[in-house]
């Protein structure tokens, strides 16, 4: 009974590649009454009735087909494809043995006859004769080596047999003879794979494609190879042809996005994901893909929403918490920003950079202990971070904590000293503890960095000359602080404190006219200036 079953199993296989190799189709049983009637009128033509013994085979009339194919060798026996039709026919009628008999007796006639010799093959081959199958395909390819057919089978076999390098040079053989066989192509391109000859699978499921655009299998594939590649943009392409055609595909839409997410394509990325919500609307991957895209598109709204969606069913990564409080932060949500990254925190101490984010947080909210905090933890794990003492000396500076403040400046300027703005800060800070010479150093090398750029820096200029004039005047150094003075106003001209400065270089410099003016025009500028009014008094000028 077992033996019977592996015969029945056999003869559907053969009957199945039969069938495909004479192209038949489901309108074949239509036509008999017409052959039925040509071979009828013309009993001695071979063609009339190979055609009607096909119709017969593909009807499931494998007896009749038999009949046929034996009226064909009766007109002549050198016809292999009458011979080819008796053994299709027998196969059918589940004789697999009686098949391979017949065709080794057409041999007989017809020697070394490649298509009597392929056929042999593959009912061998189907009944798991690998080792006797190859035989006969190599004869059939020796016989007639133009014989794409025999090349392909015999790359079948090999396949069978697990030699897939084999396989892989017979295939490639059969399609320098014939290089439109699709299928031919796509069995070369699964062989490819499993060698891992990975970029000529992919060319390989290229040509399959452009012969059959809707080839499911081969798109698939195609995209695998180019994901597996890491070459995201290249599947995405081919994901994105699928879909447009097959636009309810879900699991094409999936791979469509994960390839344009990976790609760093975020606007599309983020498209995909909104389609792939909506065959699944609690997909996590398609959440996480949708906030990351929204995030990296400065979409922050939207990045909020969908990761609040997915906290609800899912627990946060720590990139994703992070993108989260930024997300948050960037929407000037600040306190719920603080929560979340203090929670990053909680779960990983080495996240250097969500401490400068928090610590940015509590600047904007205030929290300048809290701030100062972040900032110290985060260039104590990184000596190098200079924009960490920077903020955290501003911190330090909001509070008063002027010592704290100059040091964190002292560090940041010598770590980069091209950097204007930290001797800026560094000048300010000196000068609110009194250290005056230094902070006058300061503003200098202000000066000097920014000679070059003075319409960028101009107001920056600005502060340094007024506050060199102002430490030349504590100097009584009264000629230079002018001089100091007039050139800040160059750079801005309304500036209240300068003008000050300038009308009390030119009284303690008894230039009383002039004095008279700088003190007139702070008062234009300011006319609640109780120092231009006390100083006028005292010197006894008219306003």
């Amino acid at each position: 009974m077992k033996q019977r079953s592996s015969f029945l199993l056999v003869a559907l296989i053969i009957v199945a590649v039969f069938a495909a190799a004479l192209g038949q189709n489901k309108e074949a049983p239509k036509n008999l009454s017409a052959l039925r009637a040509k071979v009828v009128t013309s009993p001695k033509n071979a063609q009339a009735w190979l055609a009607l013994g096909a119709a017969y085979l593909n009807a499931g009339k494998p007896d009749s087909a038999e009949y046929a194919g034996k009226q064909v060798v009766g007109i002549d026996k050198k016809i292999s494809d009458g011979h080819i039709l008796i053994s299709k026919a027998l196969v059918a009628q589940k004789n697999t043995i009686a098949a391979t008999t017949s065709l080794r007796k057409a041999l007989k006639t017809l020697r070394n006859n490649s298509s009597l010799l392929t056929e042999l093959g593959l009912i061998l081959l189907a009944s798991d004769s690998v080792d006797k199958a190859i035989v006969y395909f190599s004869q059939a390819k020796e016989a007639d080596p133009n014989d794409a057919r025999a090349y392909a089978v015999l790359g079948d076999a090999y396949e069978k047999m697990g030699t897939t390098s084999m396989a892989i040079l017979q295939y490639e053989k059969s399609l320098e003879l014939d290089s439109l066989h699709a299928d031919v192509q796509h069995k070369l391109a699964r062989a490819y794979v499993k060698s891992k000859r990975y970029n000529d699978a992919a060319r390989m499921y290229r040509n399959v494609i452009a012969a059959d655009s809707a080839n499911e299998e081969a798109i698939g594939e195609l995209g695998k190879i180019y994901f597996a590649a890491k070459q995201y943009t290249n599947a995405a392409h081919v994901y994105q042809s699928y879909v447009q055609r097959e636009p309810n595909s879900q699991s094409r839409w999936v791979m469509l996005m994960e390839s344009l997410y990976l790609g760093k394509h975020y606007t599309d990325a983020q498209s995909a994901s909104k389609r792939v919500l909506q065959f699944d609307p609690e997909s996590k991957r398609a959440l996480k893909i949708h906030a990351h895209s929204s995030y990296e598109l400065k979409q922050y709204d939207q990045a909020v929403e969908s990761y609040t969606k997915l906290a609800r069913t899912d627990t946060l990564g720590i990139d994703n918490l992070r993108r989260l409080g930024k997300a948050y932060a960037e929407s000037k949500q600040d306190q719920l920003a603080a929560n979340v990254l203090e929670e990053v925190i909680k779960k990983d101490s080495t996240q250097k950079e969500v401490f400068t984010d928090l610590g940015a947080v509590y600047m904007r909210l205030q929290k300048y202990d809290r701030a100062a905090e972040m900032f110290e933890k985060r260039f104590s794990l990184d000596p190098t971070a200079v924009s960490a003492y920077l903020n955290y000396s501003l911190s330090n500076m909001a509070m008063g904590k002027w010592d704290l403040a100059r040091m964190g400046l002292r560090k940041a300027v010598a770590l980069k000293p091209e950097y204007l703005q930290g001797h800026v800060f560094l000048g300010r800070c000196l000068m609110q503890i009194d250290s005056l010479q230094q902070s006058k150093h300061e503003y200098e090398v202000v000066v000097t960095l920014a000679d070059t750029q003075q319409t960028k820096y101009k107001n920056e200029l600005g502060e340094a000359h007024r506050m060199i004039g102002f430490v030349h005047l504590m100097d009584k150094k009264f000629p230079q602080a002018v001089e100091s003075l007039t050139r800040s106003l160059r750079f801005k001209h309304d500036d209240v404190q300068s003008h000050l400065l300038l009308a009390q270089s030119y009284a303690l410099m008894n230039k009383r006219e002039e004095a008279l003016k700088e003190y007139q025009f702070v008062l234009k500028l300011d006319p609640k200036n109780e120092t231009a009014k006390k100083d006028i008094e005292k010197l006894g000028l008219q306003q």
